[in-house]
């Protein structure tokens, strides 16, 4: 698959909340056939929306699609996102995961488990944290990279 073509990109936000599973199901395989690749999701999709108080429906959803779907992980990329997840539910954005090493670790890992992959093909800084030194948060997701756990960085709200 060349992934260097311009693509669309499937953003996912509220499945799982505002979008239910099965309709979200038809949404993706619908995307897939159309020759889409790229899905973004983030691991605080969407707490604000949710019952719960935090994210993570919108990767759960992936999961189970993809689980249902033998080989449509072969067929699609997941971009997702660590910073903005409540750690104590409903109260963002005082308990916002942060990017500290151990928090962009423990973000990507249980993004990992909910989506059912073991790796992601672009991972996220969802916003800054100046609470962190950059060179924390940039080692850390260097050794990600080296690890295959994610295949591609960004940064994503983040002053220039």
């Amino acid at each position: 698959m060349n992934t260097t073509d311009h693509q669309i990109v499937l953003g996912t936000m509220d499945f799982g909340t505002r979008v239910a599973p099965d309709r979200a199901f038809a949404v993706l395989d619908s995307f897939v056939a159309g020759g889409g690749v790229w899905l973004d999701t983030a691991n605080c999709y969407s707490f604000w929306a949710d019952p719960s108080g935090v994210g993570g429906a919108s990767e759960r959803v992936i999961g189970a699609w993809l689980k249902a779907r033998p080989g449509a992980r072969d067929m699609v990329r997941i971009a997702t996102k660590v910073r903005q997840n409540p750690l104590v539910p409903h109260s963002w954005p005082q308990s916002a995961e942060g990017l500290s090493a151990r928090a962009v670790r423990s973000g990507v890992e249980e993004s990992l488990k909910r989506l059912g992959v073991e790796h992601v093909d672009l991972l996220w800084a969802h916003a800054e944290d100046r609470t962190v030194p950059l060179q924390e948060t940039v080692g850390a997701f260097g050794e990600l990279v080296a690890e295959g756990v994610a295949l591609r960085v960004g940064a994503a709200n983040h002053a220039a």
